[in-house]
């Protein structure tokens, strides 16, 4: 890997361990014998099924370990475009802010006030 400093790698490693010590599982889960025969089948069912979801499980895994190989490549091939994405969204940041001050320094107009007289309400209170 060249061109990634050592933290990311750390970083990499790391994130790749995590992932890969999350599938492990604990002998006891699968290794379930009941005392009758129809324990049997269900302790068999059991270990099926715990096998094939240790198995997707390290699919999935495997496909998130891929992706991520490929995006530190990508990245490692082009840095520039990632200074570009970063210019980009700081420019994106500044255009919306600029044009939210332009907003609020351009003059609200009024209602103007009627020339013509209002007839006034009256309340009559009775005594």
């Amino acid at each position: 890997m060249t061109g990634v400093d050592r933290p990311v790698r750390y970083a990499i490693f790391l994130s790749v361990a995590c992932l890969l010590a999350g599938c492990e599982r604990s002998p006891a889960t699968s290794q379930d014998v009941p005392a009758n025969p129809n324990g049997a089948s269900v302790a068999a069912m059991r270990n099926e099924i715990a096998g094939v979801e240790d198995r997707v499980n390290r699919e999935t895994l495997t496909k998130r370990l891929d992706n991520l190989e490929r995006r530190i490549g990508e990245l490692e091939a082009t840095p520039e475009k990632l200074d570009l994405d970063l210019l980009t969204k700081r420019v994106e940041a500044l255009e919306s802010k600029a044009a939210a001050s332009q907003l609020a320094d351009r003059p609200v107009d009024l209602p103007k006030a009627s020339t013509r007289p209002t007839a006034k309400a009256s309340v009559n209170v009775p005594d």
